[in-house]
């Protein structure tokens, strides 16, 4: 007789079935459990209120009519791109068309 024989390299014995079947239900029974406190939770602390429709912003307003006044600004903030301007007069600084900025930028490198 050899060795092999005698000890095979795995374990020949099953694990017993009524420790199988307990190990299961208790799994379950655990998840039962938990549901169960899940659900009483959700009954003593109800849930948040919910959000009101709409919030009711204080003075002053940023808009007077919702999306009436993007199209000014936005007409603004092209006038002021594609035009020149002074940005701060006292210091000299003036603002010139974003096109014109950038040919500027190729013609003579970005400043150091």
């Amino acid at each position: 007789m050899s060795t092999t024989e005698r000890h095979p390299r795995y374990e020949p014995r099953d694990i017993p079935a009524r420790a199988a079947v307990y190990s299961v239900g208790g799994l379950f029974g655990l998840i039962a459990l938990a549901v169960i406190v899940v659900a009483v939770l959700f009954q003593i602390w109800p849930a948040a209120p919910p959000a009101p429709a709409k919030p009711d912003v204080p003075a002053p307003r940023l808009e007077s009519q919702e999306g009436q006044d993007r199209p000014a600004i936005d007409a603004a903030a092209r006038a002021k791109l594609r035009g020149y301007g002074w940005t701060d007069r006292a210091a000299g600084k003036a603002h010139i068309p974003i096109e014109r900025a950038m040919e500027l930028l190729v013609q003579q490198g970005w400043p150091r």
